[in-house]
């Protein structure tokens, strides 16, 4: 899993420091999704304006709330090789040899220890003169024994009597029940890149960061939403479902002074997004080419798929910029603009409208006014259904 350094300038009073994050996560916003849930901040927004730098570096800037963050992408850490097995003692080489020692001379064999001389005996001492002869010891009385028959008399011997059966065994009484070993532990799994045992905070960055980072917070203009809404009231009549979404199309290219755009709708099957409504120099040619994307690859994939509506002021440095329409058609497209068109957390699309008249880029008014037509664009399409 790629391995990003999210670095988070201080927001006083909420974050009075500076904070640099190491994460592990799927793609940048994962990661600076949670970073910002580990540091306690506030939660990202749907609307996110990205500049790609020259060195690799992803500029954030939340629309919503004007704060500002650097990500950058790591080198992946190759994995330690693993030690190579030690060689079997066969294979080992041997040691150098050594001058063999004498071997020990076998002891002599012990003598056997003399017998022991048999203790002389000593002579009785003689009988005190007074003294009485004793008695002669009584023989000990023996039990009377019958004599044996003479070897003629004898009887054979009877035959050994058969042994009785061996009773059948008695059933194996239940062991007494063993004190119950202790569960081993679970194996540990990997956990997501969401998780806080996913995120390391380090004392810096890695590279110091810039004096400025992402862009000057401005707030939308509230007359030309005030415009959109009067507009899209024109809507509330329409059946067609390609005339609709072309309104809305039209309406985000005029606003925003841009050469060409695309309206995606989810294909039911799969999902690929396919296109619906194509503007600009090469709109006969995507039309006609039956192309589609998946959700998840390119810009565009990655809008529907994160549900949010991303600015990217170089589509050219972005690595997630699916090149290959662009090359069909032979389209070069720089800045960019995508909203998902989005209800009730379902993605049913995307509007896509690229190249900013001017060289300019989409700033922070142009992703207010494609994000408010996108969900403009999902209730017109909820009104069809259910009709």
């Amino acid at each position: 899993m790629p391995r990003y350094e999210v670095f988070v300038p201080a927001a006083p009073p909420a974050l009075p420091m500076d904070v640099t994050l190491r994460i592990e996560a799927e793609h940048w916003l994962a990661a600076l999704k949670s970073g910002l849930q580990k540091i306690g901040g506030a939660q990202m927004t749907s609307n996110v304006l990205c500049d790609i730098q020259d060195d690799g570096s992803i500029h954030v800037t939340d629309s919503t709330s004007g704060r500002v963050f650097r990500i950058q992408e790591m080198a992946a850490v190759p994995a330690p090789a693993a030690a190579p097995p030690a060689p079997p003692p066969a294979a080992a080489s041997p040691p150098a040899p050594r001058a063999a020692a004498p071997a020990p001379r076998p002891p002599p064999p012990a003598a056997p220890p003399p017998a022991a001389a048999p203790p002389a005996a000593r002579p009785a001492p003689p009988p005190p003169a007074t003294a009485k002869p004793a008695p002669p010891p009584a023989a000990a009385p023996q039990a009377s024994r019958p004599a044996p028959p003479p070897a003629a008399a004898a009887k054979p011997a009877p035959p050994p009597a058969a042994k009785p059966p061996a009773p059948p065994p008695a059933p194996a009484a239940a062991p007494a029940p063993a004190a119950r070993a202790a569960p081993a532990a679970p194996a540990a799994r990997p956990r997501p890149s969401s998780e806080p045992s996913a995120v390391e905070q380090v004392a810096k960055p890695s590279q110091p960061p810039p004096a400025r980072i992402g862009r000057t917070h401005r707030e939308a203009r509230e007359d030309l939403l005030a415009e959109l809404f009067e507009a899209v009231s024109r809507l509330q009549g329409q059946r067609d479902r390609k005339a609709g979404l072309g309104f809305l199309l039209d309406l985000a290219m005029e606003k925003l002074q841009c050469e060409s755009g695309t309206v995606f709708l989810s294909a039911l099957a799969d999902d690929d997004l396919e296109f619906a409504v194509v503007r600009g120099p090469r709109a006969t040619e995507l039309s006609t080419a039956k192309m589609t994307v998946p959700v998840g690859v390119g810009i565009v994939g990655f809008c529907a798929q994160e549900n949010v509506c991303l600015a990217v002021s170089d589509a050219q440095k972005d690595k997630r910029f699916h090149r290959a329409i662009s090359d069909a058609i032979g389209y070069e497209t720089r800045s960019l603009l995508c909203a998902p068109v989005a209800r009730e957390g379902r993605v049913l699309g995307a509007i896509e409208v690229m190249n900013k008249a001017g060289g300019a880029v989409f700033g922070e008014g142009d992703l207010a006014v494609l994000a408010y037509l996108a969900a403009q664009a999902a209730e017109f399409l909820h009104r069809l259904d259910v009709r």
